[in-house]
């Protein structure tokens, strides 16, 4: 695996390698249905043409250069800069995740109203709205078409469902590897595309990706 090098001068050959940078030697699953699912929605997404038929979902994540996301339900890194780049970005909109990563946050963030996929919504606080399956959620956009912009933001199973539907990934690529991660990024290079470099530092870079299918 071929570790993504801190560079002030990136070609965008180069940041196709951070979509595509394998996981089989880190873990990711065959999932059959979650297979099935991405493909439907990535069909779904190609055949809009007008863009009041999409959704205005968006990613938010960070990754090492080894795709790691999370360590025994965790985030391996402590970067303020990037929490507060986080902080801004979706201040105002509506966080999507899943219930392990809410457990990990610990509670609702300020300004912001919380979505969790979960099979049990009881042990969730009153303030978070629990959702079932990730169509519910997709459900509930389309026909409520809130006026805060939804943000995906984790954990790895969410965002295996997600990021097809999503026209937009803000990914803050943090630059050092984490050798015993246990929640990795996806791959999406099949939808997404490199579009421009947003913020960089020496310890991270934040690179938007735009979904081929809504450019298009």
């Amino acid at each position: 695996m071929t570790p993504i090098r801190p560079s002030k001068h990136r070609s965008r050959s180069d940041f196709s390698q951070i979509s595509s940078i394998s996981t089989t030697a880190a873990r990711d699953p065959v999932n059959a249905q979650a297979a099935d699912i991405r493909k439907r929605m990535t069909d779904t997404i190609s055949s809009c043409t007008e863009t009041s038929d999409r959704l205005p979902l968006q990613a938010i994540a960070a990754m090492s250069e080894n795709r790691v996301i999370g360590r025994a339900n965790s985030i391996p890194w402590h970067l303020p800069e990037d929490f507060r780049w986080f902080r801004k970005k979706t201040m105002g909109g509506i966080l999507i995740m899943g219930r392990k990563t809410f457990e990990s946050i610990g509670r609702p963030l300020p300004g912001r109203t919380t979505w969790v996929l979960t099979t049990n919504p009881s042990s969730l606080p009153d303030t978070v709205e629990a959702f079932s399956s990730w169509e519910s959620v997709l459900e509930r956009i389309h026909r409520d078409k809130p006026h805060q912009r939804p943000y995906v933001c984790g954990g790895e199973q969410i965002y295996r469902l997600a990021l097809p539907w999503c026209a937009d990934l803000f990914l803050t690529v943090v630059h050092r590897t984490i050798p015993d991660g246990d929640a990795f990024l996806p791959e999406f290079n099949e939808f997404m595309e490199f579009a421009e470099i947003i913020e960089e530092s020496c310890d991270f870079r934040i690179v938007h990706f735009r979904n081929r299918h809504y450019s298009s």
